[in-house]
C-alpha cells in the first residue's frame, strides 16, 4: 500500500512538473516557482528513501540531508505572494475576471504549493517518529516536531530574507555558514517577530494536519 502511494505521488509531480514548465518556462517569476516547487518536493523523497532505510548510519546521514532540504518545502507556502502578479480584477467592471489564464495560474499554484504542504507535514511526522525511535528513544515525539519546526522556520527566513538556498550550503558551505551565522546575530525586533510568526503558523499547520489524520474512518460493511 505505501509502495502504491509512494509511486502516485512521484506520478503527481512528475506530471506537475511538465505542465509547470510547459506553462510558465517564459515567465521570470513563475520558472523560479517551478525550480521552488522541484526544491520543496526533495525532502518528500528523502523521506520515502529514509523509511526504507534499517542501517543507522544511513538514516542519520538522509535525515541531515533532509533537515537541510526541508525548508524549502514550507518556504513554497511564502511563494502564495506571487499571486499578486496576476491580476484578478477586471480594470473596467472591478469584478473577479473571467480570464482563463489568470484561472489557470492560480490553480496551480494551488495545486503545488497545497499538496506538498500536506506531505511536508507527513514527513515531519514520519521523520520525528524515526528519530524517535532511531536514536531519542527517551524525548517525546512533540518535542523532537517542535524543534524540527523551529529549525524550519529558521530556514524558511534565511530563505526568504537571507536569499540563502539549500544548495549553497553544499557548494558554498563555508560561506553559507558564515553568512547564516552573521544573518542570525544581526537580527532585528521586526525579525524576530516574523520568526515567532512563521514558527506559530509551522505549529498550526502541523497541529492540523495531524488531527486531521488522527480523525476516525468508518469503514462501509456489505
Amino acid at each position: 500500500m505505501f509502495s502504491k502511494t509512494v509511486n502516485f505521488i512521484r506520478l503527481y509531480y512528475l506530471a506537475l512538473f511538465v505542465v509547470l514548465y510547459i506553462s510558465f518556462h517564459n515567465s521570470s517569476v513563475y520558472a523560479l516557482f517551478i525550480l521552488n516547487t522541484f526544491l520543496a518536493y526533495i525532502p518528500i523523497e528523502l523521506t520515502f528513501l529514509i523509511n526504507k532505510l534499517k542501517r543507522p548510519f544511513g538514516i542519520l546521514f538522509l535525515t541531515g540531508l533532509w533537515l537541510l532540504f526541508f525548508p524549502n518545502n514550507f518556504y513554497l507556502f511564502t511563494d502564495l505572494f506571487h499571486l499578486s502578479l496576476l491580476s484578478p480584477y477586471n480594470s473596467q467592471t472591478m469584478m473577479i475576471t473571467t480570464d482563463i489564464s489568470v484561472w489557470f495560474k492560480l490553480l496551480m499554484v494551488i495545486l503545488s504549493v497545497l499538496p506538498i504542504t500536506f506531505l511536508g507535514c507527513w514527513s515531519v511526522d514520519s521523520i520525528s517518529s524515526i528519530i524517535k525511535k532511531c536514536f531519542l528513544k527517551k524525548i517525546s515525539l512533540t518535542a523532537i516536531m517542535m524543534v524540527i519546526l523551529f529549525l524550519n522556520t529558521i530556514g524558511v527566513y534565511l530563505g526568504r530574507f537571507g536569499r540563502l538556498n539549500s544548495i549553497d550550503s553544499i557548494t558554498s558551505f563555508k560561506k553559507t555558514a558564515q553568512n547564516i551565522v552573521s544573518q542570525l546575530v544581526h537580527l532585528d525586533v521586526n525579525a524576530i517577530k516574523l520568526i515567532i510568526l512563521f514558527y506559530v503558523f509551522s505549529l498550526i499547520i502541523m497541529a492540523t494536519y495531524l488531527l486531521i489524520t488522527s480523525l476516525p474512518t468508518q469503514k462501509l460493511v456489505d
